[in-house]
């Protein structure tokens, strides 16, 4: 959100009553990019009150869970998302308190499938 904020995106909350959503969501992408294929799906944590809308010029939405899930820079090598991929089981069990077991292990796999996938693209790995 910080990302796209700072390249023109709009960034609002996501409800009237500014309530915080927890827990998991999952994201499909929508596209065929990068090393990604249309339809792969991941479940990643959420915890924020906020959204992006409206992308400027340069930037892609390609995952949709909530919209503008997981968006990229048509030619900078930058991917953003409104979920924890980075999720820890610090962060899963202090900022995202209502998750279980399975969930937390099954948010750290797709969480880290993501992040290596963007890595092995970039052959920063």
């Amino acid at each position: 959100q910080i990302v796209c904020h700072a390249l023109g995106s709009k960034v609002e909350f996501h409800s009237e009553d500014q309530a915080k959503k927890m827990g998991t969501r999952d994201i499909s992408i929508t596209e065929d990019f990068w090393n990604f294929k249309q339809g792969e799906s991941f479940l990643l944590g959420i915890t924020h009150k906020q959204v992006v809308r409206n992308l400027p010029k340069g930037l892609k939405s390609v995952g949709h869970g909530l919209e503008n899930d997981i968006v990229i820079h048509e030619y900078l090598p930058f991917m953003g998302t409104q979920a924890h991929p980075e999720a820890s089981d610090y962060f899963c069990n202090n900022d995202i308190t209502n998750l279980n077991l399975p969930e937390i292990d099954a948010i750290r796999r797709d969480g880290q499938r993501l992040i290596h996938r963007f890595f092995q693209h970039f052959k920063l790995i």
